[in-house]
């Protein structure tokens, strides 16, 4: 049945809603919470 939604209602028709995926919300919400660099912390020699 999943499969039926997608190809009927895909990812340019909740786009087009205004709508974003949940990965692309916590993608935003991640980078937004990180330091001023996003990415793991490197050592200062």
């Amino acid at each position: 049945m999943t499969r039926n939604l997608n190809n009927a209602m895909n990812k340019t028709y909740f786009e087009q809603l205004g709508l974003r995926s949940l990965e692309e919300r916590y993608l935003e919400l991640r980078c937004a919470l990180c330091t001023a660099v996003c990415g793991p912390a490197c050592t200062v020699v």
